[in-house]
């Protein structure tokens, strides 16, 4: 009985490996004897219908098929042995049956598997992506699998019935092996319940008769038959139960793993969104909604990696502030939104366009290149923006400057292209205002040249490179002196003398105005401190020195310590630094004229000019624009302006003072006009410190031969210094 045993022992080992190898196996249906194509084809229709339970589990059931069939056979093959010495024909055609019938469902298993195969290749798009043809899909392929089962079953029982013919040995090798095939049914069918119930219902109840009614009965192993069949029965309602459950949970954290990954996808669409939104947001003004500055430089920078040849232009507003303070900032933000669709139907949708901050915008030409080209498309920018502009209940009008540069002539990286771009809209402003103005390769040495002052400021020693000249200031009536416009000078340690067209210009770009200002106040009061109390002492101050209270600060500082009354000092603004921040400059006037110091507005009829300033600002003189000096002795309408603006003065009990004068008929037709403040070459040049001293001596001693001579005629003839 040695053999039975191995034989015995060869079939538990061969139901345990059947029933599963791993807790995985027996939960989700894999076998380690399953091929890894198969395995990924389940695993991928798994993951895909994981909400369908009833599917999951006839895939489980069918993974385990492939098990049963080989177990099965090899059961056959053993009682096939074992029966082959008493029943020669009967074992082999038993085991032929055995065969046939497992080739059938090895087919049936392989057909099943290709079909699945092409539903996971589909990737979503098979025929079992409806659950209705799913469901039909589960009802056919679980009636096939019940049939082979049950057939399978019936042949067991054909086979228990010879071994009990048989008698002796044949007929406990039988009950074992039935018992094993039940008891690896009770894991491997579980998935499908009712199936693997009606197996083991098929191997064992039909033994039960067959071993009590039998020619020699055994009412114990048919009894054994029986509790057999009930203890499996439950428990395979317990592995269908954990079955279903591992399947349900799966599907739940399947649910909650795409419910996380939708919500990771919304969040990741959304922070994309945002991203790009504060992106859009970056590179938008939002204003016009036109590409602000850091966004102009990158569309330039791509536009330069990706074009042989193309053109940049600065455009910069001339007179929007005033039209902004006059009235109110939204018809000031309404025209600049008129000035950015303007562009746009000049620029084209080919070409760029952004606002670039403030009043400035700019412009990218894909398609002009040539110089004389570009000159023209500028002139026209210029006519287009300087058309009156209609908003609510306004009609203002403004002008253009505009700077131009080409690539990669003027340059070949976005920074020298907009800096060069930028020095032409610089050089347009200051001497060819409301026109257009394309950057000039000779243009290459001023900046150098500007680059270079604006270096040797900042190093220089201002207290002993920096001195004033004094230009007088005459009261014509009087034939006396009324003051001095003080003018900065710089003696360069490197240079030598730097005009001041250059230095101030350089200081004024790079900021370095402030330091440059204070110097020269510095200087201005202490040689102002030595004249006689009647002169006055005028000085110019800068956009900048007024720009902010911290910069006023250091100005009244200054006044503060020096000896000189703060009644005998003028400050002179121009009205082009009222400009920027007219709110500000008014506050930074204001406190300068709470210590004493008188308020002169410089070049008045340039620039923006507003009766307003008149008015608004604490002014206690006001100087005339030279150029319409020069302008009137060919020029009706200059004599007038100029007439006017005496009268004016007059009327608002303000000091006037007429610059520019350099001819006797000049002289003549303001005294004319009652002109009495008068300061240019035709009287004297800018004069040094040591001469300005010799010019009050002078002054003072034809002061007193006037008192001393009658109707004061002989002595009082001002001669013109040199």
């Amino acid at each position: 009985m040695k053999w039975l045993g191995q034989i015995t022992s060869k079939l538990e080992k061969w139901k345990r490996r059947a029933t599963a190898t791993d807790g995985r196996a027996q939960a989700f249906g894999h076998s380690s004897a399953f091929p890894q194509e198969q395995e990924n084809t389940f695993d991928i229709l798994r993951k895909r219908y994981a909400c369908d339970i009833e599917f999951n589990l006839l895939l489980n059931a069918f993974a385990n098929g492939r098990t049963m069939i080989f177990v099965n056979a090899a059961a056959a093959l053993g009682v096939t042995i074992f029966l082959y010495p008493n029943s020669p024909q009967f074992a082999v055609g038993w085991f032929a049956c055995i065969l046939a019938l497992s080739f059938l469902r090895g087919i049936t298993w392989q057909t099943f598997f290709s079909i699945t195969g092409k539903e996971a290749k589909n990737s979503g798009a098979g025929v079992l992506q409806h659950t209705d043809t799913r469901k039909k899909f589960v009802k056919h392929w679980r009636r096939l699998f019940g049939i082979g089962l049950l057939i399978a079953g019936m042949c067991w029982s054909v086979i228990l019935e010879r071994a009990v013919v048989a008698g002796g040995e044949s007929k406990y090798f039988a009950c074992i092996v039935i018992a094993g095939l039940a008891g690896g049914a009770s894991g491997i069918c579980s998935p499908l319940i009712n199936e693997g119930r009606l197996y083991i219902t098929s191997l064992l109840l039909p033994a039960a008769p067959i071993l009590a009614f039998s020619a020699e009965p055994d009412p114990t192993l048919a009894a054994l038959a029986i509790l057999c069949w009930s203890v499996l029965m439950v428990g395979m309602s317990n592995n269908h139960r954990v079955h279903r459950q591992a399947l349900t949970l799966q599907a739940e954290n399947t649910d909650l793993v795409d419910e996380l990954r939708d919500l990771n996808q919304s969040l990741e669409r959304k922070v994309a969104k945002r991203t790009r939104d504060l992106e859009h947001a970056a590179m938008r003004d939002p204003l016009t909604d036109l590409p602000n500055r850091r966004g102009f430089r990158t569309v330039m920078s791509h536009v330069l990696n990706s074009s042989d040849a193309f053109s940049v232009g600065l455009i910069d507003l001339d007179g929007f502030k005033p039209v902004n303070d006059a009235f109110g900032h939204a018809v000031g933000d309404e025209l600049l939104i008129e000035v950015g669709q303007r562009l746009l139907r000049m620029v084209g949708d080919v070409n760029q366009i952004a606002r670039i901050g403030g009043d400035e915008f700019g412009f990218i030409l894909k398609d002009v290149v040539e110089p004389k080209d570009i000159q023209t498309f500028g002139q026209q920018l210029v006519k287009e923006l300087s058309k009156p502009y209609k908003t609510v209940g306004v009609v203002a009008e403004i002008g253009a400057s505009v700077g131009l540069a080409r690539a990669p002539a003027d340059g070949q990286s976005t920074a020298q292209l907009y800096q060069r771009a930028d020095y032409a809209l610089y050089f347009a402003k200051q001497f060819h205002k409301g026109q257009a103005i394309l950057f000039d390769p000779s243009h290459e040495a001023e900046i150098s040249q500007l680059a270079r002052i604006e270096q040797l400021l900042r190093r220089a020693d201002l207290e002993n490179e920096l001195y004033v000249e004094f230009q007088p200031i005459v009261d014509i009536k009087t034939d006396q002196t009324y003051g001095f416009e003080a003018l900065a000078r710089w003696n360069s340690a490197e240079l030598g003398i730097v005009p001041p067209s250059l230095f101030i210009q350089a200081a004024e770009r790079s900021g370095f105005i402030l330091e440059l200002t204070r110097q020269l106040v510095k200087n201005a009061l202490q040689h102002a401190s030595a004249w006689p109390k009647h002169l006055r002492v005028s000085i110019n101050l800068s956009a900048r020195d007024i720009a902010s209270m911290d910069a006023v600060d250091g100005l009244l500082q200054i006044v503060g310590g020096s000896v000189i009354d703060p009644r005998r000092i003028d400050f002179e603004i121009t009205e082009t630094a009222l400009v920027c921040d007219f709110d500000q400059a008014r506050s930074a006037l204001n406190r300068l004229a709470a210590i004493g110091c008188r308020i002169s507005l410089d070049d008045f009829g340039t620039g923006h000019s507003s009766l307003s300033h008149l008015q608004l600002l604490p002014l206690d003189k006001l100087k005339i624009d030279s150029s319409f000096i020069a302008r009137m002795e060919h020029d009706q309408a200059s004599t007038n302006i100029v007439r006017v603006l005496i009268l004016l003065c007059q009327n608002m009990d303000i000091d006037c003072v007429v610059e520019g004068v350099e001819t006797e008929t000049q002289l003549n037709l303001i005294k004319e006009m009652g002109g009495h403040l008068v300061q240019g070459y035709h009287l004297a040049k800018p004069l040094s410190v040591e001469n300005t001293k010799s010019y009050i001596s002078e002054d003072q001693r034809r002061a007193a031969a006037q008192s001393h001579t009658p109707d004061n005629t002989s002595s009082g003839k001002r001669k013109r210094r040199a």
